[in-house]
């Protein structure tokens, strides 16, 4: 299992780099799967000294393994909200709020 650096936070808090196609190369969402993949291919046992949203995807992919796609956006939006409603991202307004969630469920 990987071991994260809680303390070294990476992930963007600038609003726009949320409100983009959930599935486009810019997206979040994408970097966490793709770190999800990426942990599944090379099964890697390093410790992870940033927070960042491709690392999360290694580092849930470690713990919970091969589960279904859709269970993978699922924790990401569940992931995305407490991002949501912290004090990084408290200079966003609720509409941007709403916004990236509606962005993040999307198929």
């Amino acid at each position: 299992m990987l071991e994260m650096d809680w303390q070294n936070e990476r992930r963007h808090s600038n609003a726009n780099k949320y409100l983009v196609d959930p599935n486009g190369r810019e997206s979040r969402r994408v970097a966490f799967l793709g770190g999800w993949k990426h942990y599944l291919k090379k099964r890697p046992t390093e410790r992870l000294t940033t927070v960042s949203w491709r690392r999360l995807g290694m580092l849930y992919a470690s713990v919970l393994g091969n589960i279904a796609e859709d269970e993978r956006k699922q924790l990401y939006g569940l992931l995305l909200s407490q991002y949501l409603s912290s004090d990084r991202v408290k200079h966003w307004t609720d509409e941007q709020r709403e916004a990236a969630m509606r962005l993040a469920t999307e198929e």
